[in-house]
């Protein structure tokens, strides 16, 4: 893979069972989230941070997305994945995808956000709804 994007389709797809709402490049403040996604059902929200190879970049990013999200993750490709501390996402309780072209493989699942607020999650919530009308 050699574009960013094209890391967005795999994840998408991979999330799309458990997460059918889904809106890439959600804005929160004044960041881009690559894909914010949302179970109707569960009520269930996840944040999705892809990074080419900068990880590090990654889990600065991923980390402020917890206040929005109850769970969240970086996506890198299956090849940047080995080089990635797995001990510090763990830490901070982000979750790791190492992403092909035809899907996905979850290393690390996420843990509950501890840091989620409750306005900035329903707002985006709401606005995600809003956006699939």
């Amino acid at each position: 893979m050699r574009y960013e994007a094209e890391l967005l389709a795999p994840v998408q797809a991979h999330l799309a069972a458990q997460y059918p709402e889904q809106q890439p490049e959600a804005g929160f403040y004044e960041y881009r989230i690559d894909l914010y996604a949302h179970c109707p059902t569960t009520s269930r929200t996840i944040a999705v941070e892809l990074k080419l190879r900068n990880w590090r970049r990654a889990v600065e990013q991923a980390l402020l997305y917890q206040l929005c999200a109850d769970q969240a993750i970086i996506g890198v490709p299956e090849t940047t994945a080995p080089h990635v501390d797995l001990e510090e996402l763990r830490t901070h309780g982000l979750g790791l995808l190492a992403v092909r072209p035809d899907g996905c493989t979850k290393i690390i699942a996420a843990a509950e956000s501890t840091i989620v607020r409750p306005a900035y999650r329903a707002a985006m919530i709401a606005a995600l709804g809003e956006r699939s009308r």
